[in-house]
């Protein structure tokens, strides 16, 4: 209806995972105030990109990566799974290193943020926490 008749349809919804497939623009509010507005192209060019690791000890892996990779930045989210957030140009050489050094890797992907994602941190930053 949009491109055919030239109108302009406005949704207000909580469900950001459809918005986010139906939208071409999107204005974020929390609490009354606008945080974002914009294409929803150019927002997800900022969207933060992770990898997840699924290993059998995702706290000695951290500890191990920490030690070999500069600046990693990583997150422990249960015991069997870690998210990097740090840039990774090569997952393949990220997972024969682990294999190399006994580790036993299960699953790795490379995801980026979804729309929620990227408004709930837009909202902790906001006002310092998550609502």
């Amino acid at each position: 209806m949009c491109e055919e008749e030239g109108k302009t349809i406005l949704i207000s919804s909580h469900i950001l995972s459809e918005i986010q497939q139906l939208a071409t623009h999107i204005g974020i509010i929390h609490n009354g105030k606008l945080l974002a507005e914009d294409r929803l192209s150019q927002l997800e060019e900022g969207f933060e990109q992770y990898t997840d690791l699924k290993v059998d000890d995702a706290e000695v892996v951290q500890t191990f990566l920490q030690e070999h990779m500069k600046q990693l930045q990583s997150q422990v989210l249960s015991p069997q799974q870690l998210r990097i957030y740090s840039p990774i140009e090569n997952t393949s050489a990220l997972n024969k290193q682990l294999i190399d050094h006994q580790f036993s890797v299960y699953e790795i992907h490379t995801s980026k943020q979804t729309l929620e994602e990227y408004f709930l941190t837009l909202i902790s930053g906001e006002d310092g926490r998550r609502d």
